[in-house]
């Protein structure tokens, strides 16, 4: 016997009105591997809409003469309308907004970030998407004592002009919402 919910449940045993109850635990089993239907059209407590209590005289409302229904518009004022842009605008503010990070894009792909070590021993150049297009390592740096400890110096330059680059990405997509009337900057 299972414990969850469907055919041949413990659940739904348990919350089955039998007309005809098993007399064994054998025949309990059988009847429950065989998945056999209530015996009854009424669903079992857990699969009963729970009932709402209903206020009284509310089942009545819709007929209630004292509100009669009417094809005549509510009055509204205009200012409580909101005026919803059509689709095709939609679209249009949308399109124009791909083209604004289309531009983004490539206007941050051609900038370079270069970024140096504190010793000024290493040197990196990234593009505007964050990839490495150069490395300057001056020979010392590798002789020297912390030659050892040269990839980590390499990595953490790596992320430093990457953050130079995300914030400068920050800095143009904030200019582009000020710019959008849309979301109420200005035009």
């Amino acid at each position: 016997m299972t414990m969850g919910e469907g055919p041949g449940s413990l659940d739904q045993f348990l919350n089955e009105r039998l007309i005809d109850p098993p007399t064994s635990p054998g025949e309990v089993q059988k009847r429950l591997a065989a998945g056999k239907p209530r015996q009854d059209d009424t669903p079992p407590p857990s699969a009963r809409p729970p009932t709402v209590p209903q206020p009284a005289g509310t089942d009545e409302s819709r007929n209630d003469p004292r509100y009669p229904e009417t094809n005549e518009p509510i009055d509204t004022d205009e200012s409580d309308v909101a005026i919803e842009p059509s689709l095709a605008e939609v679209v249009a503010q949308l399109a124009e907004r791909a083209a604004q990070y289309a531009k983004l894009e490539k206007r941050l792909a051609a900038e370079r970030f270069a970024k140096k070590s504190p010793d000024g021993r290493l040197r990196l150049v990234v593009t505007g998407d964050g990839r490495p297009i150069s490395l300057d390592i001056d020979p010392g740096a590798v002789n020297g004592p912390e030659g050892d400890q040269l990839g980590e110096l390499i990595a953490k330059l790596i992320m430093d002009a990457r953050r130079q680059v995300a914030a400068r990405r920050e800095k143009l997509e904030a200019a582009l919402h000020r710019q959008d009337p849309t979301e109420g900057g200005a035009a």
